[in-house]
């Protein structure tokens, strides 16, 4: 990790703590344990089949993001497509293909074409589309996957205005863009562009939509409280069809308490009537009490109009559909059923023993079938059907065995339990279970828990719980089961011994090898140490002078409630930003806060995603309460970090007020 001069001494004590891999590479989510189904909260909406085996086997967020719309059969081509980001993938006669963006939002644009040339060293020349690519966009372009997931260049690098309103350098290609900004190369976000309203709405987290939606986004997803903490805000109509010439009234909730509301309907035909009526939102963010009405007129077009309404502070939009006239008739394509599916990955043998034990128990899985020395990646399925990573480093042996160790504790829920390996290479899958009898459930981190719920924890001052002490500490603060903590002590006798020894949360006593603590000071010692015992909760650690008889006793805490691997719902940043909020190693992650007391100290911690919580030291905010102002805060990570969340934390001593970022890294170089 490099942080600007200032924040390097800072976190000098705590670097190689970070550096600690204990997470696996992107299990499934949690919720959507052994199923084909994968939702993303980030925008409300599902991805499976032959749609999420090309998203995740093709650069999946890094490439493609988030998806946008749930699949819908494509008026155009009756093709089912899905749109992402930065995509839209379409279902062919051969497969998963993708759509053509660039040259649909380009259209008539014509671009200076390239004469044939003899192209220097680092710049290719596509004869066939006469165009040019060199330099960053060559390298992100032959790295991403090339023509298959960008297409060939459509233009030469040129200046263009992007998603913010500002000009970069950018290059069209015949699936995509690139932008140059100053972290690096971009992928322009051309299917959040496209995709249009009405196939955007989120649907709630145990909802699947029934099967591909029409091109209108028919059927509509149910209403449901999340629905605002996406930006999206709930509108209806009243009635919800009606002849043309009828009145319609406009409901609606989710909008910010006091903002403008404006509206404008959609025709069938893709005609847009503003109107000119504007709602107020009151106190609990509802519109319906304003009762704005439209009139629709005898001769008006008949099918499905949509109302849009948008808040003009908080930038919340709601879309509604209404009936005027008759019922539709099925549209060009008929009835489209559900995407086929891509064969299962072929399974690999694996098998668990034994077969069943109590808490405390160590099975082994093992399995054959897999690539020469493959990376696997291994989850547990819990009784309730959560999941939660494997921290071992999985590999294949160069017979393409696989032998994992997977030890209980009190985190461990009672029941059927499932373990899932899957080859990184080879797509090979084995599924095999044990059954856990007896205690279960107790202590942090138990398995009912969601993911959104571990990703808010990191949030948590554990330092206001368990004080702050200048002459001695822990490091972590907290960490999984296996991680090593860093004690370091001081006011004792020079030259004194000093014995310690850990208490766990069950009354258990654990003593610390005398060997391991070593004097680095008149007065002052360190150790370092493993608990034995996987048992999660508040331990406590005692170190006790032999001669002067002072007694030091220490909390931290073993949990794993920090762990937040890749696929992990990024919480948003309270209280300020980063920017970019995901990028990989070539990232520059900008950090800037706000919201403390002027020139007040604030503890400073940090949550990585191997579920470490790195206390870091006390800070000033600046005169106007900011940190990362005055002075720059830029955090770049490398291929020793895990991937996944981080979160930067910041709590005013005096104030209580805090400040949390967070960002995704995704150790792509």
């Amino acid at each position: 990790m490099k942080l600007t001069t200032g924040w390097r001494r800072a976190l000098r004590g705590c670097a190689a703590l970070l550096l600690l891999l204990a997470v696996l590479a992107q299990p499934p989510l949690p919720g959507a344990a052994q199923t084909d189904f994968r939702y993303f909260s980030e925008t409300g909406h599902w991805l499976h089949g032959a749609f999420r085996q090309f998203w995740e086997r093709n650069g999946g967020v890094r490439t493609f993001g988030f998806p946008v719309s749930e699949e819908f059969v494509q008026n155009s081509n009756c093709r089912i497509a899905q749109y992402f980001e930065r995509a839209r993938f379409e279902l062919g006669p051969n497969g998963v293909e993708l759509a053509w963006l660039g040259a649909e939002l380009t259209g008539g644009r014509l671009f200076p074409e390239v004469p044939p040339f003899a192209a220097p060293a680092g710049t290719t020349y596509f004869a066939d589309v006469q165009h040019t690519l060199k330099g960053a966009f060559r390298d992100t372009w032959n790295r991403g996957g090339g023509a298959p997931i960008f297409g060939l260049p459509i233009s030469e690098e040129m200046y263009d205005r992007v998603e913010d309103g500002s000009f970069h350098l950018v290059q069209w290609y015949q699936k995509s863009r690139f932008e140059l900004w100053p972290e690096g190369v971009r992928i322009s976000r051309l299917g959040a562009f496209q995709v249009p309203w009405e196939l955007r709405l989120p649907w709630p987290p145990n909802v699947r939509p029934p099967g591909p939606l029409t091109n209108d986004g028919f059927p509509r997803p149910p209403a449901w409280s999340g629905v605002a903490s996406l930006g999206y805000a709930a509108l209806g109509t009243e009635p919800a069809s009606g002849a043309p010439g009828t009145k319609f009234t406009i409901l609606g909730a989710g909008f910010q308490p006091g903002e403008q509301v404006i509206f404008w309907r959609q025709s069938p035909d893709q005609q847009i009537f503003p109107l000119t009526d504007v709602a107020v939102a009151d106190g609990n963010g509802a519109i319906s009490g304003a009762r704005i009405q439209f009139a629709t007129g005898k001769k008006d077009q008949q099918g499905i109009w949509f109302i849009v309404g948008v808040g003009t502070a908080s930038g919340r939009r709601g879309v509604a559909a209404f009936q005027l006239g008759s019922p539709p008739q099925p549209g060009p394509c008929g009835n489209v059923g559900p995407a086929p599916q891509p064969p299962p990955p072929a399974e690999s043998t694996l098998t668990v023993a034994p077969a069943s034990g109590p808490v405390g128990q160590t099975f082994t899985a093992n399995g054959r079938g897999y690539q020469s020395g493959e990376s696997v990646s291994v989850w547990l399925t819990a009784p309730d059907q959560s999941v939660r990573a494997v921290t071992n480093d999985a590999r294949a042996d160069r017979n393409g065995n696989l032998s994992v160790a997977i030890t209980t504790d009190q985190g461990f829920a009672s029941g059927r339990w499932a373990v899932t390996a899957r080859g990184n290479s080879s797509g090979l899958t084995g599924i095999a279970y044990f059954t856990l009898g007896g205690g279960g459930g107790g202590g942090g981190g138990g398995t009912g828990e969601t993911v959104q719920q571990v990703a808010f924890r990191m949030g948590i001052s554990l330092q206001n719980v368990f004080g702050l002490n200048g002459v001695s500490n822990i490091v972590p603060l907290a960490a999984p089961p296996g991680v090593a903590f860093t004690l370091n002590l001081g006011g004792f006798a020079a030259g004194e011994r000093v014995s310690v020894w850990l208490t766990s949360p069950a009354g258990e006593v654990e003593g610390v090898d005398p060997g391991a603590v070593r004097a680095t000071g008149p007065g002052t010692v360190t150790a370092v140490f493993t608990p034995r015992a996987a048992t999660l909760g508040d331990w406590k650690l005692t170190a006790q002078g032999q001669s002067s008889g002072r007694q030091v006793i220490l909390p931290f805490k073993v949990t794993r409630d920090y762990v937040a691997p890749l696929g992990t719902p990024r919480p948003p940043s309270r209280n300020g930003s980063v920017a970019p909020v995901e990028g990989g190693q070539s990232t520059r992650f900008v950090l800037s806060g706000f919201g403390l007391n002027a020139g007040e100290p604030a503890d400073h911690w940090i949550t990585s995603p191997d579920g470490i919580y790195v206390l870091v030291g006390r800070v000033n905010a600046d005169r106007n309460g900011r940190i990362g102002y005055s002075q720059r805060l830029v955090v770049q990570f490398g291929a020793q970090n895990p991937s996944g969340i981080y979160g930067y934390h910041w709590r005013g001593v005096r104030s209580g007020k805090q400040i949390d970022l967070y960002m995704t890294y995704t150790g792509a170089p």
